[in-house]
Order: C-alpha cells, then sequence, then structure tokens
C-alpha cells in the first residue's frame, strides 16, 4: 500500500472529528505544497473525482519515508463543536506530519496504541500508560493553570511552550530545574499571503503629461515590483494602470471618484504619493488629516506638511530612495519569520518525540 493511501486512510479513521475537519487538514496538506491548482471546467460535473485525483497525486509526490512512531493529535477543541485557533494547530500539524512520513491520527480524546499522544491543550493532559504524553503550554497566567502545569510535569508529561521565555517563567515558577520543558516556536497560521506595500495615488491624469507620472513609473519598474500595489482613483488612468501592471505592479481602478472608495483606499493604504509638479494635491491633505504617510514633490502646499512622515522629494532618485526605503521596511518585517514554517514545527516536534522515546527504549 503506497504512503499516499497510507495517509488518506490515516486522516479517514480519525476518532470524533467531523469530516469537515479532516478535508481541512487534507486541503491544507495539498496547498501548502502546491498552491492552487486550476482545474480544467469540463470536468467540474466530476469535481469530486478530479479533486480527489489531484490530492492523490499530491500525496504521492510528497510522500517521505515512513518515521517508525504512531502519533496521536488531541483536539478537544473540535470535540466541543468549536473550530478556532487550537484546532487549526492541530490540523495544520497534522498536515505536516503526514507529508513527512509520520503515522498521525487526530481525536478528540486520548487513546491508547500510539507511541505518542500530544495534547493541544496542556490543561487535558494526563499521562498515558505506554505512551509519551506531551502538550503545548501556553498562557499560564494564573496560579491555578501552574499548579496543574506541575502535577503533569512531575507526572512525565513533557511540556511544550512556544517561547524560551515562559520555559524560563515556568521552571522558576514551579522550582523544577529538572522539568521536561521543551521549545518549539510557532509559525503563522496563514503562511503564504505576502501583503505588498499599498501605495495610492487620486487625482486625475491628463494628456499632455503634466502629473509626471512617467517618473513614477521610471521608479517602480527598478523595484521589486512583487512587493508593491497601487490604488488608482481619477479619470484618464486607463492607460497608467495597464502600464503599471505590464512591470507587475497589482492595481486597483476607479475610474471616477466614489467616497466610499475614496475612504476605504484611505483606511488601507501604507503611503499616498504624487508627482505633479504644480500646487500640489488635495488627496494628499487627506491622507494626512487621516495619519497617512505621503510622499511628495517639494512644491506648493506640501512645503507646509513638516513632519517625518511627509516625505518631500526634489529629483527622480529622491523618489526611489522613498518607496525603496517603504518596500524595503515592509519586506524585512515580512521575512523576520520567514524560518518559521509548520514543516519545520512539525519536524521540531519528531525530533523531541524521538528523543525523550529513544531514552525509555
Amino acid at each position: 500500500m503506497s504512503t499516499a493511501v497510507k495517509s488518506l486512510k490515516s486522516i479517514i479513521r480519525w476518532k470524533g472529528v467531523s469530516t469537515s475537519h479532516k478535508l481541512q487538514v487534507i486541503w491544507n496538506l495539498f496547498f501548502d505544497h502546491f498552491g492552487n491548482v486550476e482545474l480544467d471546467s469540463s470536468n467540474f460535473d466530476s469535481g469530486p473525482i478530479v479533486v480527489n485525483h489531484y490530492l492523490q497525486q499530491s500525496l504521492q509526490l510528497i510522500a517521505a519515508p515512513t518515521i517508525p512512531i504512531t502519533v496521536l493529535i488531541v483536539d478537544h477543541e473540535a470535540g466541543s463543536g468549536i473550530s478556532g485557533v487550537i484546532s487549526t494547530f492541530a490540523n495544520r500539524l497534522a498536515a505536516e506530519l503526514l507529508s513527512l512520513g509520520v503515522d498521525v491520527t487526530v481525536s478528540t480524546i486520548p487513546l491508547l496504541g500510539y507511541d505518542v499522544v500530544h495534547h493541544m491543550i496542556y490543561r487535558s493532559a494526563t499521562p498515558i500508560k505506554n505512551a509519551l504524553t506531551t502538550s503545548m503550554v501556553t498562557h499560564i497566567d494564573t496560579p491555578r493553570k501552574l499548579k496543574t502545569l506541575g502535577w503533569q510535569l512531575s507526572h512525565g508529561v513533557v511540556g511544550i511552550c512556544m517561547s524560551d521565555h515562559t520555559k524560563q517563567m515556568v521552571i522558576s515558577a514551579l522550582g523544577q530545574l529538572d522539568a521536561k520543558v521543551e521549545i518549539v516556536v510557532p509559525p503563522p497560521i496563514q503562511t503564504g499571503n505576502r501583503r505588498r506595500v499599498r501605495l495610492a495615488f487620486v487625482s486625475n491624469l491628463y494628456s499632455d503629461g503634466r502629473k509626471r507620472e512617467e517618473s513614477f513609473l521610471t521608479v517602480l519598474n527598478s523595484l521589486d515590483t512583487r512587493w508593491i500595489s497601487v490604488d488608482l482613483m481619477g479619470r484618464g488612468l486607463e492607460d497608467f494602470a495597464r502600464q503599471l501592471e505590464d512591470i507587475g505592479v497589482t492595481v486597483r481602478l476607479s475610474t471616477f471618484f466614489d467616497i466610499s472608495i475614496y475612504q476605504q483606499i484611505l483606511e488601507t493604504s501604507d503611503a499616498f504619493v504624487y508627482f505633479g509638479h504644480d500646487e500640489g494635491a488635495m488627496s494628499i491633505l487627506d491622507a494626512v488629516s487621516s495619519g497617512i504617510p505621503v510622499i511628495v514633490p517639494d512644491i506648493g502646499f506640501h512645503k507646509y506638511l513638516q513632519d517625518e512622515n511627509v516625505i518631500r522629494f526634489k529629483t527622480e532618485l529622491e523618489l526611489f530612495t522613498a518607496i525603496d526605503d517603504l518596500v524595503n521596511k515592509h519586506k524585512r518585517l515580512s521575512e523576520l519569520i520567514s524560518g518559521y514554517t509548520w514543516q519545520s514545527y512539525a519536524q521540531r516536534h519528531i525530533d523531541i518525540w524521538i528523543r525523550y522515546l529513544n531514552k525509555t527504549r
């Protein structure tokens, strides 16, 4: 029997978990490794067959050598009819363990017959005979929670904290220097949803080029446009929007002034930009009034806007520097935890489980 079929059968036999939860795990497993797949619309009548074909294919392609441990993930949240953060963690962890070749089952209650029983909520963790019992430890913020955790750790449960800060706090508060406490830093729940820097330009354009939009195109074409989106609102913007899209910028265009859309732009933009060498743009004043940074020519009433979040430029190079700094700041923050993935999260759990199991075998 192939690893793919074993994985599917493993998901199907999960105890006390709804079909929607099982499908979510398969879906996470599939899309984490392959992204979105466009299905031929001619096959929609046999949609389940087509989808199952792709899911089966994905499991076969990512099949890894089987790791010789059996793992039970206990998700009490799913058993209570709630589908929140804890269940999301359980599903994502299970999906990655499957992809790494671990025989994993998700249940709403502890069961016998597994090498590892891992609780997604520490407060329900009780030792299981002939099994390694571990639990995710977080939010130890009351004496009662600390007492519960202390009893568990003293009876063989291994606590897995989200940070060294929590680990040291637990050890210090319990006075158990030899407490079995490990660390696995969690990944973001939503991965792969890179948010672009959102610039906004609200003004009309004219055939004589008086707004100097060509300088903006030249600057953006020299930047990593995968990180840039632009909201445009005004007349005469259609060709400008197409030119932006041609260089990889994501564009949202409104060819007329709509107050409700304008309000949305003000609420979601990272910066407003303007590049015409005239008096200035009223949209810039609206942006400043809303607390939004602006990048503007050093002309007209822009000169009265004295603040570090008002970046005035005189040359194309200064415009480039202003936008480049904004994009790089955004990229650095986004990439700060790029190494924290669901696969590394699962692998770290595997490493901990194997290490403790080897001590008892």
